[in-house]
């Protein structure tokens, strides 16, 4: 982690939090305290950018869109994945709690698109679910952490990557088309009604996004030569 974080302070790129520093410490814990029984335990504090603007979804409910808007926010999320790819952050998580706006005012589908001002914040750093807010207890169908989550993450096999974050983005791309998650099956882009109303190229997208395999899932460099992002 620290190597990634030393990138990510020199690293400057639209839609990338600016990591200003952080900061390292050893807390001595209570064994019987602490489910795990550890003596210690090593923390982490990063200094960056206070983005106060709300995350995607909750932009999502208050706003319409159409798939055009959700195309250019999947470019501009597989252009930051590629960009910390090719910096040498290889930990990335595109669950939609971590893509933030740094104010109420920084997002207007009529002056723009749903990528203005949108800022991925967790890459190299550990995510879990936050607490719920007020805001999701009225949506009690909000999906959980693992539900964002690639399978080979989902069961413990590999850590978080610009190959799991490429099914986080089909399952973001899903939820925002047809506002639901989809089933764990490779054809999941084709089962729901509503996918009848998207383009044909979209829906070719967001199902190799979904694969199961991640050797045979989309890659950012693929994506970026993919029809429909780039029309």
């Amino acid at each position: 982690m620290r190597e990634e974080l030393k990138r990510l302070v020199s690293l400057r790129a639209p839609h990338l939090m600016r990591v200003r520093g952080w900061y390292e410490r050893r807390v001595l814990l209570d064994p019987s305290a602490n489910p795990w029984g550890w003596a210690a335990a090593h923390e982490v504090a990063v200094s960056a950018d206070l983005l106060l603007g709300g995350d995607l979804l909750q932009r999502a409910t208050e706003q319409v869109y159409c798939e055009a808007h959700v195309r250019t926010l999947a470019l501009t999320l597989v252009r930051a994945v590629e960009t910390l790819r090719e910096a040498g952050v290889l930990r990335v998580d595109l669950a939609p709690w971590t893509l933030l706006y740094p104010s109420s005012t920084s997002w207007q589908v009529e002056r723009g698109g749903m990528h203005r001002g949108l800022t991925l914040t967790n890459a190299c750093l550990g995510c879990h679910h936050r607490a719920p807010t007020a805001h999701h207890e009225r949506h009690r169908r909000a999906p959980s952490r693992a539900a964002f989550d690639a399978p080979e993450v989902r069961h413990g096999q590999q850590p978080r990557s610009a190959t799991s974050a490429m099914y986080t983005l089909g399952c973001l791309l899903h939820l925002l088309f047809v506002g639901e998650m989809p089933d764990e099956v490779d054809d999941a882009a084709e089962a729901h009604p509503l996918w009848a109303h998207i383009s044909a190229d979209a829906r070719a997208l967001v199902a190799g996004l979904l694969r199961r395999d991640p050797a045979s899932r989309l890659r950012p460099a693929e994506l970026l030569e993919f029809g429909w992002l780039t029309s």
